[in-house]
This record gives C-alpha cells, sequence and structure tokens, in this order.
C-alpha cells in the first residue's frame, strides 16, 4: 500500500512540475499560438485588395443580375432566378451587408484612415466609397451613410438624396486628393488602373456624371453638370473601369438625353467576364435589349445555382 502510495505522490508530483513547465512559455511563440492566416492587423496594401476583391464581387453578383432581370435585359427560367424573374424576392434574399462590411465601407474607410498622408492614395480609396455607397443608394433608396462606420449603434437611414449630394461632395474631395501630393497606390496594388492618377480622375468625373443624371429628374440643372463632368470623364472604351483580375467590374459609356436636351456620357456597370464565362448550365436567358444598355461581356448571359 505504501509503495502505491509513493508511486501516486511521484505522479502528482511530476504532473505538477510538467504543468509548470509548459505554462512558462513552452506552447507559446510564433508557431504555437500565433496563426499566420488570421493577421490582426493588415496594411493599408492588403486592405485595400481585399476590399477591391470584395467589391468587384457585390458589384457583379446577385445584386446586379436580379436588377438585370426586373429591367427585363435578361429572363430568369430555371430555379430561384424562374421566381426572381416574376418578382419573388423577399427582404431577405439580398441584403446590403456586403456593401459595408466584409470589404465594404468599413474596410474602405480602414484604407481611408491609413493613407490620409498619401493623398493620391486617399482620393482613390474615396473614389471606391463613392462608387460601391452610390450602388448601395441606388438598390435600397434611403441607406445608412452619414452615421455608418462609426460609434452609432443603430445609425440612421440617410434620404436617398442627402447620400447622393454627399458623395459627389466626396468626388470633389477624391479628384482633388487624387491631384495632390504624396506617392499615390504602390504599382501592382490598384486592380484598375494601377494607380494611373489620370484614369481615376477621370472615374472619379465619370461617377459625378452618373449622380447627376439620378439627381437629374428631380432637378433638370443637373443634366447640364453632368454632361459637364462627362467632358473631364472615361472617354474610350480602353480607359472602362476594368479590373485586370478575374473578378472585374466596368464602367461603360452611354449616351442619354434629358429633357433639358442636353446629351451626357453616363456610367452603368458590366457584368465580369468571369461571371459571363464561368456561370454553368443556362437557367437565366438574355432578353434583347435597348440601344446602348443591357450588354454583357461576352455576348451572352448563363446563370445557375
Amino acid at each position: 500500500m505504501r509503495l502505491r502510495n509513493s508511486v501516486a505522490l511521484c505522479a502528482i508530483v511530476a504532473c505538477g512540475l510538467l504543468a509548470s513547465a509548459c505554462s512558462d512559455g513552452y506552447f507559446e511563440g510564433p508557431r504555437l499560438d500565433e496563426n499566420p492566416n488570421k493577421p490582426s492587423n493588415a496594411g493599408a496594401d492588403q486592405q485595400f485588395i481585399g476590399f477591391q476583391a470584395f467589391s468587384f464581387y457585390a458589384l457583379t453578383g446577385d445584386v446586379n443580375r436580379v436588377v438585370s432581370l426586373f429591367m427585363q435585359q435578361m429572363a430568369g427560367t430555371g430555379r430561384q432566378w424562374a421566381g426572381y424573374d416574376q418578382y419573388q424576392v423577399t427582404e431577405n434574399d439580398f441584403t446590403m451587408s456586403a456593401y459595408y462590411a466584409q470589404g465594404g465601407l468599413v474596410d474602405i474607410r480602414g484604407v481611408e484612415k491609413k493613407v490620409e498622408d498619401n493623398k493620391p492614395y486617399l482620393g482613390v480609396a474615396q473614389t471606391w466609397e463613392a462608387l460601391v455607397m452610390d450602388v448601395a443608394s441606388d438598390v435600397w433608396g434611403d441607406i445608412p451613410y452619414s452615421e455608418a462606420v462609426t460609434d452609432a449603434k443603430n445609425p440612421k437611414l440617410d434620404k436617398q438624396i442627402d447620400v447622393h449630394n454627399a458623395l459627389l461632395a466626396l468626388l470633389d474631395q477624391a479628384i482633388a486628393n487624387i491631384n495632390g501630393a504624396g506617392p499615390g497606390v504602390p504599382a501592382g496594388v490598384d486592380l484598375v488602373f494601377d494607380g494611373s492618377k489620370t484614369e481615376w480622375t477621370q472615374a472619379a468625373h465619370t461617377l459625378k456624371a452618373r449622380l447627376y443624371m439620378h439627381l437629374a429628374e428631380s432637378d433638370p440643372a443637373n443634366y447640364a453638370k453632368a454632361l459637364t463632368e462627362t467632358n473631364s470623364g472615361i472617354a474610350s472604351s480602353a480607359l472602362e473601369m476594368t479590373s485586370t483580375s478575374a473578378c472585374s467590374t466596368c464602367i461603360r459609356s452611354t449616351r442619354t438625353s434629358g429633357t433639358s436636351g442636353a446629351t451626357a456620357t453616363v456610367s452603368s456597370t458590366c457584368r465580369s467576364r468571369s461571371n459571363c464565362e464561368n456561370a454553368g448550365s443556362a437557367s437565366c436567358t438574355k432578353r434583347s435589349t435597348r440601344s446602348g444598355t443591357g450588354r454583357d461581356c461576352a455576348g451572352r448571359e448563363k446563370l445557375s445555382r
């Protein structure tokens, strides 16, 4: 019995010594308690590449396709697309979360804060913010913006017209910053224009033209403003805002005449070539479209799940 007690006592002491040794950093260190695939902090370049990828997805994903169905640019013929084609959509089918989290406004604002002393880089990020929030407001109308990405727990819904006007002011800042002092976006980090100040300035002006066209029905004077911005905007298809990666979006030019008689070139989103070519079996067929709209990148549209 004494032998057993002695053995048990020795085992307890050994475990205690082992535990104390382990707690003294034995299981701590770069390869033990740190995950290299889950960094706690990201640099501006890493975060910029990340939000570009997620923004391309948001701009060219299901929301883009459903809008095309509603505008009768395409017809849904199978699976959920057949229901969407008959306007069978609930408030839970499509949410605006991707435009805020998961590479949306949260990350865009994060980059803006990190590059605030690099004015051209800041201006490019602000242009991205205007593009993403413009699309969100176009789709959902009143959205959180003025109180978004702040300490407000329940940010208010801003009126669509107020969001548009705020984005016009933001684009004015972006244009000034793009042409300001600083090294700009490093080569290879910008997936659209590779840091070109000229091309980003043109894109910002084209976005302003689109926003003015959105406001023109409430104030026809905005047609002339849109035309003015167009003259400083994207001038040819060779300069479209298109991603250099597999996941892409672009700003196309469409000639549009307003009630004032002015003709302006305004932008519209174009689905990615990867979406066109890799969408799978046809459960959505492309309808004939009006001139200047509804053109897909591969000359066809196939959607399936």
